[in-house]
């Protein structure tokens, strides 16, 4: 098509528009006009926006139409790999095509979605037991000769939970960069080299929040300067900069060392430097057994760094751990000088040990002393039958966005369909550090709530805290009400231990014949395998925790009914959450009121929004928690919903679902 004329991004989407002309299917949506207006402005502009956008007004396409046209350099980030996809192999080629402009796009990934030549090679002269892995990596082969991305999303032949994922890419702590003997053929390389020269990068939050951190520390960067950043799904930002301002230190990360030095040194074919490395290796083994043993004892879950630092069994342990890693560091420096392999090997054991030693002095500082910096942070351990986790994060990001966002002197435009809490942006502002003049704009929904929606908040039910009753009843409200809807249902749940019980229960009523639909439970197969069998059915039961939540799309009959069980309130006994309630206090504020919650009132709009996805969809939201009748925060709550008609008792629930 040719290049259209120049014209508003609200007009070029409006009923004269060459998208209502040329584009089957489309509908001229006034809130697409409206947020696409928006968007044109802050960039011609240079202020930051924040915009939510209600579901089904085309916010992807709202943002897209003046990005494309300003002939800025454009970031987009995304919340994940999935939306990523979907954002540059479907809707931005959309877009450009209707325009009939090419605006050099590049899509840029996570180091681990791309395959390593180095690594693969490695893994291709040791070899592999399954003859299913054995075809994977021969077709892989020929794969990565052809491939113009390297991007591992193009095997349609891998599985996306394949074992071997690991072991063919590589991570920022066992790449070799330019020491490699494959750089010049490297495929993350390249990938990073077609952003540097693109027009229009999408990247996910992790992705910019790396090259946002990199930029500040000095250490280069991984994508050019943009002029214009767009942040969609902009609600999961301030998690993903927790995560990526702080650090963790695994036994898995621990194991995973020992098995790169082992097939180091069995590659390389030096029985001499197996010999001399083995005590150092077989130290490191031992002490991350004992290490285990000791934060096992010590108990399950989520610990606070300060407990972990006082158990006399945990600290000996930890303190043995730092020095097994320091020796074999030690060691591979001397016996591996030269080796590019060795050298990372070395580098590797010696940063593990920093981090270890950085975990150590904060878990058994004072947290939080008053005057601490503003950028304090948290020390906790995670403890599982399988491993343990040390983690560092950070109590406030939004400081550090503000910061960066300083450094760039580019306009933001943050969008999402859960950004406000009763109508005000205030939260998440504050999340965001965006303290700054910032433009807000709240555009509704396209859809007729009314019309397609009911909300059902059963009265009399027991309180959450009766973790036993509640349970029980939410399970016989369930069972009646996907009777009633004859399956076609998400149960979301706000804790694995709920999940587990419901799927027991529900199992084996399956199981003797009294459950006929398909029961679909999150961990037993991936995300994207559950959801494909969830649409074919057409009459499945799926229960989910938090991944479900959101970024979910079911169009059409196969979904009629999501049953949340309860207010989805984070758990208090969360050691990092309890370090930033504190520090919330301490500076006269209320954390309930500026972190309980707007995250748990996000958190439902989210979990809400899986009902309807287009305007033929109908449904009935079912929230099991009496606190929406009692609790003087309903309101907060209640408001943030969409306009759905209300349901006054079960049996007129029960009609509803029938007459669909």
């Amino acid at each position: 098509m040719a290049s259209v004329l120049p014209a508003s991004a609200a007009a070029l989407l409006g009923p004269e528009g060459p998208f209502a002309k040329h584009r089957p299917g489309f509908r001229v949506r006034e809130g697409q006009r409206r947020m696409a207006a928006a968007v044109e402005a802050a960039i011609a502009e240079g202020h930051h926006l924040l915009v939510e956008a209600g579901t089904g007004i085309g916010k992807t396409f709202a943002y897209l139409v003046p990005a494309v046209l300003s002939g800025r350099r454009v970031v987009i980030s995304t919340a994940t790999r999935a939306l990523q996809d979907q954002l540059f192999h479907r809707d931005l080629p959309a877009v450009c095509e209707i325009l009939g402009v090419d605006p050099r796009a590049a899509l840029l990934k996570g180091r681990g979605n791309y395959l390593c030549h180095h690594r693969f090679e490695r893994l291709l002269a040791r070899g592999v037991r399954s003859r299913d892995d054995a075809e994977r990596l021969e077709r892989l082969d020929g794969w990565r000769w052809e491939t113009p991305g390297g991007d591992l999303a193009e095997c349609d032949f891998l599985p996306e939970d394949w074992v071997l994922r690991r072991a063919v890419t590589s991570t920022a702590e066992n790449c070799l960069g330019q020491r490699c003997l494959r750089w010049e053929r490297c495929l993350v390389e390249r990938a990073r080299s077609r952003a540097l020269q693109a027009r229009i990068v999408v990247v996910n939050h992790d992705l910019l929040l790396a090259d946002l951190r990199l930029r500040e520390e000095g250490f280069g960067c991984l994508l050019a300067p943009p002029e214009v950043v767009i942040v969609d799904e902009a609600h999961a930002l301030a998690d993903k900069a927790f995560a990526s301002l702080g650090t963790q230190l695994s036994s898995g990360q621990l194991r995973e060392l020992l098995r790169d030095l082992e097939a180091a040194t069995d590659l390389a074919g030096r029985a001499d430097l197996r010999a001399s490395l083995e005590p150092d290796a077989a130290a490191l083994e031992a002490a991350l057994d004992a290490a285990l043993r000791a934060l096992a004892a010590a108990g399950e879950g989520r610990l606070e760094g300060e407990r972990l630092a006082q158990e006399p069994g945990v600290a000996a342990a930890l303190l043995a751990l730092g020095g097994a890693l320091g020796g074999l560091a030690d060691a591979i420096g001397r016996l591996g000088a030269g080796d590019a392999e060795f050298e990372r090997l070395g580098e590797r054991a010696a940063e593990l040990g920093r981090q270890l030693e950085d975990w150590r002095r904060a878990a058994e500082s004072s947290r939080l002393a008053p005057g601490e910096p503003a950028e304090a942070t948290c020390a906790w351990g995670e403890s599982a039958e399988q491993g343990f986790r040390l983690c560092l994060a950070p109590l406030e990001v939004g400081e550090r966005l503000a910061r960066w966002r300083e450094a760039l002197r580019a306009p933001w435009i943050f969008t999402s369909a859960t950004l406000s809490v009763g109508g005000s942006f205030a939260p998440m502002r504050r999340a965001l550090g965006l303290l700054e003049d910032v433009v807000c704009e709240l555009v509704p929904s396209a859809f007729d709530y009314p019309a397609l929606a009911r909300l059902f908040v059963p009265q009399g039910f027991p309180d959450p805290g009766d973790r036993v009753r509640h349970r029980r009843a939410f399970l016989a409200l369930a069972r009646r009400l996907i009777a009633a809807a004859r399956g076609r249902a998400f149960l979301l749940f706000t804790s694995h231990e709920a999940l587990r019980e419901a799927a027991r229960s529900l199992a084996s009523e399956s199981a003797a014949g009294r459950f006929p639909w398909p029961l679909l439970v999150q961990g037993e197969r991936s995300h994207q395998a559950l959801l494909r069998e969830f649409r074919d059915c057409g009459n499945a039961v799926l229960l989910g925790t938090a991944s479900f939540w959101e970024g979910v799309d079911v169009v059409g009959p196969a979904l009629s009914l999501v049953v949340i069980d309860k207010l989805p309130f984070a758990a208090p006994a969360d050691p990092l959450r309890r370090a930033r309630t504190l520090r919330i206090r301490e500076r006269g504020g209320d954390p309930f009121l500026e972190l309980d919650l707007p995250e748990a009132v996000l958190a439902l709009k989210q979990g809400a929004g899986r009902l309807i996805r287009s305007e033929s969809d109908r449904g009935l939201l079912v929230i099991t928690d009496p606190r929406l009748h009692t609790a003087g925060y309903r309101r907060a709550f209640l408001d943030s919903l969409p306009p759905m008609g209300g349901v006054d008792s079960e049996e007129e629930a029960l009609e509803f679902l029938r007459a669909l």
